[in-house]
């Protein structure tokens, strides 16, 4: 084989990769560009309307507003919370404390939680939360939800989130705690440092990485939440009602794909929700990159 052709091998090899990517990927991305300047239905694009649709998106739909509210009340209560439980949780189950095997058996409880399909935990909860007979078989369920309001949807998105992430985190920091050498800890230790000073001033600073990523992963998460709001509230037929649990993602498919089919809009939508996605993590990135150089 010459010199030219192992040269040009890789790209070759590349080549079905990058043929599919731009069919499957880059294609309809670019298409849904273009469709965001338009009004335009599943029978093709009507009219051009520039950047009308993006206004109309953030200064006059109501429901769009409602949906981005809801997703930063979920991404505060849904998502910041479930990390301040598990950053102490992860630094208890790291400690020397506990055995082995019950490490591991930590470890295997806090992860069924996310094993389970979104879909099945949210027809789970509508049961316990909206099924008289479901709620009337246990007086502790009763009391549970005199206490706490779960037949607002949006309170039932933000408890099943919990649920879900809290164990899956600690599992992630869990995971950083143990890359962090011992030797920092046991100076600190001779220091006459504390648990807590240990946490604050070795844990957490070395944690950053972790955080980072585990945040990365929630704010996508919480802000394109579909499936949960979307089989919870009855599909696209109780639309009207799911205003408690609308997100920006379940509105931009009822655009989509409900009465009219707008997609111009929805693609707006769309391209609004990434904006404010790579914003957040845009930010997060630049105030962990500070905490690291510092």
């Amino acid at each position: 084989m010459s010199i030219k052709s192992k040269k040009s091998l890789p790209y070759l090899l590349l080549l079905p990769f990058l043929i599919l990517f731009g069919i499957f990927y880059l294609y309809p991305v670019l298409v849904g560009f273009v469709i965001s300047f338009t009004k335009s239905n599943a029978f093709g694009i009507q009219e051009f309307k520039g950047i009308k649709n993006y206004v109309n998106m953030i200064t006059k739909d109501v429901y769009f507003q409602i949906g981005l509210k809801n997703a930063l009340l979920l991404l505060l209560f849904g998502g910041v919370l479930p990390h301040l439980i598990a950053l102490p949780a992860a630094a208890l189950l790291n400690n020397k404390l506990f055995s082995q095997r019950f490490k591991t058996g930590s470890k295997a409880l806090l992860l069924i939680p996310y094993m389970f399909s979104g879909i099945g935990l949210v027809i789970l909860f509508y049961f316990i939360t909206w099924d008289p007979e479901v709620v009337g078989s246990s007086a502790l369920t009763q009391k549970i939800l005199d206490i706490i309001p779960l037949n607002d949807s949006n309170s039932v998105m933000t408890l099943l989130l919990n649920w879900k992430f809290i164990g899956w985190n600690v599992l992630l920091y869990y995971t950083g705690l143990l890359g962090i050498p011992q030797e920092y800890y046991e100076n600190a230790s001779i220091d006459g440092a504390g648990a807590i000073k240990k946490f604050f001033k070795i844990s957490l600073p070395l944690l950053v990485p972790v955080i980072l990523f585990a945040s990365t992963i929630t704010v996508l998460y919480c802000l394109q939440l579909f499936d949960e709001p979307f089989v919870y509230n009855g599909g696209y037929m109780r639309f009207a009602q799911a205003r408690e649990s609308l997100t920006p993602a379940y509105y931009i498919m009822y655009l989509a794909f409900g009465p009219g089919g707008r997609f111009g809009k929805a693609s707006a939508g769309t391209w609004i929700l990434i904006s404010i996605i790579l914003a957040i993590v845009g930010s997060m990135r630049l105030m962990t990159r500070k905490k690291e150089l510092n």
